[in-house]
């Protein structure tokens, strides 16, 4: 079994596109494809990380990617960043949300929280936070489970960092390409010399994120597990997080690693 820890900024491994109509909100228009990337195959632990407004890259958010159901080596962990960076921005076609009572209570909190922020309320708009709540529940919600779904940490990740992705009209393909140069993806990918199929990990790989998240969870914003209250900020501190490549990224680089070598 072979541990490789390989860094992207998204804009390399994501080709940007809009649509021309975005929906349910014409802010929500950007596209991604994926360009061919031959060492982004197989499973492991995958993380994204924002450039923040003081130029610091903090990790966000920290999950497992197992691969294909057939066979652990194939696959591509894009289709998990992708997810995180359409939720993270607010701004890709067809985002959806499960859960009628928090999507509307969310989209009011954030609405309250900056009531006398005219930037803001200029920003959103042409967004989803600037829906109504009639056009919210039509387009928005959606019963049962759904690939794009939005949740309550990455709504309110999103909302914190708004003036990062959105400008109160649509973005051009060249805007969403500045957007994508701001997520970095981090990916400590196992190799096997045998051929499994992703039952055969599948517990392990679980023990192994719950063990990390645990330990991070308080350093995560987008994370469900992340439930710190801050008092002065919409939802999450900056200082608080994990800067990479300094001393604690480092020491999240060992931790990482080590747990995979022990589980698996």
């Amino acid at each position: 079994m072979k541990i490789k820890y390989i860094k992207f900024n998204s804009s390399d491994i994501f080709e940007p596109n809009i649509i021309t109509t975005g929906f349910p909100a014409l802010d929500m228009n950007m596209k991604l494809n994926y360009p061919i990337k031959k060492d982004l195959t197989g499973f492991g632990i995958y993380a994204i990380s924002l450039r923040h407004k003081d130029k610091k890259n903090k990790i966000i958010y920290i999950g497992k990617y197992q691969g294909k159901k057939v066979n652990i080596e194939a696959g591509d962990p894009r289709d998990r960043w992708f997810k995180h960076i359409a939720t993270a921005t607010l701004l890709h076609q067809n985002l959806r949300w499960t859960s009628q009572n928090l999507l509307l209570k969310e989209v009011n909190r954030a609405l309250k929280y900056f009531h006398n922020n005219h930037n803001f309320l200029k920003l959103v708009s042409n967004s989803i936070i600037g829906l109504t709540e009639h056009e919210l529940i039509k387009k928005v919600y959606a019963e049962g489970k759904t690939d794009m779904q939005i949740s309550k940490n990455r709504m309110r990740f999103s909302v914190q960092n708004f003036n990062l992705f959105h400008k109160g009209r649509p973005n051009t393909k060249i805007e969403i390409k500045e957007i994508l140069n701001m997520f970095e993806c981090h990916y400590w990918k196992v190799s096997f010399d045998k051929y499994k199929k992703k039952i055969e990990i599948k517990k392990q790989m679980k023990l192994i994120e719950d063990n990390i998240i645990d330990i991070y969870k308080d350093k995560l914003p987008m994370n469900g597990q992340y439930k710190i209250k801050e008092k002065n900020f919409y939802h999450y501190n900056p200082e608080n997080l994990i800067e990479v490549d300094t001393q604690a990224f480092l020491y999240l680089n060992k931790s990482i690693t080590q747990k995979l070598s022990e589980f698996l």
